[in-house]
């Protein structure tokens, strides 16, 4: 079974990738890549989607990791990618003429399976125990910033601290899910 590298070995993978090390940059990708699948089905709601998706966003990132600011979180700036993605491939949906009806998909198709059911909840119940397990602190500021996608300046403003603080939190706060996700049960 795999398992997650710590965050310090995701900085080490980030800097040998910058610095041209191919090796480094398949780890980091393969890595990250069932996070951005899981993150790209919930956002799409469909497989076909969520997997264009996470090419998509691989691909970004393995063509823009040079302009990775390290002060953000990578997973932040990684999903960040993956809502991009997501919007660009419902623009393109949008604006795609349906010149028949055999191009909508069945709504059985739309259905997600019973496995895939089971995935998306026990994902889920992880993801609420894990957030449940955290002080207050962190889970006021991951509801505001990761959830409900305020500006920083914002999320600062309601929590009464300043933007810097925010950030500080928040690193912390992603910190600590993390490590609540990674625990063996």
């Amino acid at each position: 079974m795999a398992t997650h590298p710590p965050p310090a070995n995701l900085s080490d993978l980030v800097a040998r990738a910058r610095s041209g090390d191919d090796r480094a940059l398949e780890e980091l990708l393969a890595t990250l890549e069932p996070t951005v699948q899981r993150f790209g089905r919930r956002l799409c709601r469909q497989d076909d989607d969520a997997d264009d998706v996470k090419q998509d966003t691989l691909l970004a990132l393995s063509r823009h990791l040079g302009d990775f600011e390290e002060r953000a979180s990578l997973t932040s700036w990684v999903f960040a990618l993956a809502r991009s993605a997501c919007a660009r491939r419902r623009r393109g949906l949008a604006n795609r003429p349906h010149a028949s009806t055999d191009d909508v998909p069945d709504a059985a198709d739309a259905t997600p399976s019973p496995e895939e059911r089971m995935a998306l909840r026990e994902d889920t119940e992880a993801l609420a125990k894990a957030v449940a397990a955290l002080p207050a602190v962190h889970r006021e500021v991951l509801f505001l910033r990761d959830l409900e996608g305020r500006p920083a300046n914002e999320a600062a403003s309601v929590l009464g601290i300043s933007v810097d603080a925010l950030k500080s939190r928040l690193h912390r706060a992603r910190e600590a899910l993390r490590e609540e996700l990674n625990e063996p049960e």
